[in-house]
């Protein structure tokens, strides 16, 4: 039985902890090994299952907060300057 998004019912605990980790990637390789999909359809399924779950579907995450943290020091810099 497969669930929404074509996800079969066995591999969706495993997509979701790879969602979870940040593992966006993993879980798109997953889909698309598991269902055969394109890689464009793979990844608007994982999309659609981690918005589904109110996960973030997002390799970046870290690189986020990297690009939050220079800002911020930026920041700090020029008022310290000023």
């Amino acid at each position: 039985m497969n669930h929404p998004a074509g996800i079969p019912h066995e591999a969706e605990p495993l997509m979701l902890f790879l969602l979870e980790e940040g593992s966006r990637a993993d879980a798109i390789r997953l889909y698309q090994e598991e269902t055969g999909a394109h890689r464009g359809d793979a990844k608007r399924a994982v999309a659609q299952l981690a918005r589904r779950h109110g996960l973030i579907a997002s390799d970046t995450g870290a690189m986020d907060l990297v690009a939050l943290a220079l800002i911020l020091l930026s920041l700090a810099v020029g008022f310290a300057v000023s």
